[in-house]
């Protein structure tokens, strides 16, 4: 049969590009098959099988083959030259050429279904043609590109890497077991160090996105009328402002409520409130910055804590008894920046012990 007679073939690796058209994982063959030194004419049936070593002896044993094998029947052949796209169909496997060396097993078959063929050999070694690999790399597994700029959905990148598509241009997913966070995008220095990260989240809760950058430095929230929100290096906050001088600074009105129905109090003024609530024993229920005793019948001493200014620092005070039978309120002593001494009375102006509200604004 003819198969018998054939020679091995002399090849010549080429890539397949067709116009404008992605690169797929196909490329050309070129081979010359002669019997007894006679090129061959007609059609030929091959079989391409690829493998991660060269084999030894004709026909080449040895070696592990990558993937499937591929037919290619009915090949033109003329004056002993023919071409072949092999990997037509993606028979070696996605993963097949990952920067390790590969050898081609050519197979001259008697038939389409090439039930009988012969094995030439040796088998070839496959080398990157130029124009294929450009500045792409393959190491290993890993793919990188030592050229310009990489779009995505563009055809003119105007960055090192563009993307351009009017759904979500970067898809992150956590695929570990069990998943304790989701994807994130993270910040690295030129020594692979994080600085930062966007997205995060933690088990047995919702996901958070959260923008976290270390070590510390600004974090800016900007829109076309500027600087929106900042987080400072020091701690300090500002909402409408670049520079803020205290843990939150807002620039602007501020609403509170489920609909926004209240207004935060304002004034002209660097007021201090302080609302408490204390039993009839003396004892503090509610509120903080204060300490209180009761030193008589219905006699009750408010210490405050931290202390009113010592100049023009005497607050104003409003008390109310919580009870509807105490009616009369006298504030005995209100001249101390430190203290105010508070006596509780019935409508016979008797003294009387009983819980009460209270509200001291000063100055800070």
């Amino acid at each position: 049969m003819l198969a018998r007679a054939l020679t091995t073939a002399s090849l010549l690796l080429i890539p397949a590009l067709v116009g404008a058209a992605p690169l797929g994982p196909s490329f050309s063959y070129q081979g010359e098959l002669t019997q007894s030194g006679t090129p061959v004419d007609g059609t030929v049936h091959l079989r391409f099988s690829l493998w991660d070593a060269p084999g030894t002896g004709i026909p080449p044993t040895g070696g592990t083959q990558i993937g499937a094998s591929q037919i290619a029947a009915d090949v033109p052949i003329q004056r002993g030259i023919f071409t072949a796209l092999v990997d037509a169909g993606g028979e070696f496997g996605a993963n097949a050429f990952n920067g390790d060396a590969r050898w081609l097993q050519v197979e001259v078959c008697t038939d389409g279904t090439c039930a009988s063929a012969t094995v030439l050999g040796p088998r070839q070694i496959l080398t990157g043609a130029p124009y294929a690999l450009g500045p792409w790399q393959m190491s290993g597994s890993n793919l990188s590109y030592a050229g310009g700029n990489v779009g995505i959905g563009t055809a003119s990148p105007a960055a090192q890497l563009h993307i351009h598509s009017p759904m979500p241009a970067i898809f992150l997913e956590d695929t570990a077991t069990p998943s304790n966070q989701s994807g994130y995008l993270s910040f690295r220095s030129s020594t692979a160090g994080e600085t930062g990260w966007v997205g995060y989240g933690t088990a047995g809760s919702p996901l958070m996105s959260v923008l976290n950058f270390r070590p510390a430095g600004d974090i800016e929230l900007h829109t076309a009328s500027g600087t929106a929100l900042i987080a400072k290096s020091d701690g300090k906050v500002g909402i409408g402002t670049s520079t803020p001088a205290e843990r939150l600074e807002v620039r602007g009105n501020i609403r509170l409520g489920s609909s926004g129905e209240y207004f935060a109090p304002a004034g002209s003024e660097n007021l201090r409130v302080i609302r408490g609530k204390v039993s009839s024993t003396g004892a503090q229920i509610l509120g903080t910055g204060f300490t209180c005793s009761r030193t008589g019948t219905g006699t009750y001493q408010i210490n405050f804590s931290p202390a009113f200014p010592t100049i023009g620092g005497q607050p104003d005070i409003t008390v109310s008894p919580e009870s509807s039978s105490v009616f009369f309120v006298g504030i005995v002593t209100t001249a101390l920046y430190n203290v105010a001494t508070i006596r509780i009375v019935n409508a016979s102006n008797t003294a009387v012990d009983a819980t009460f509200h209270f509200i001291a604004v000063g100055p800070r």
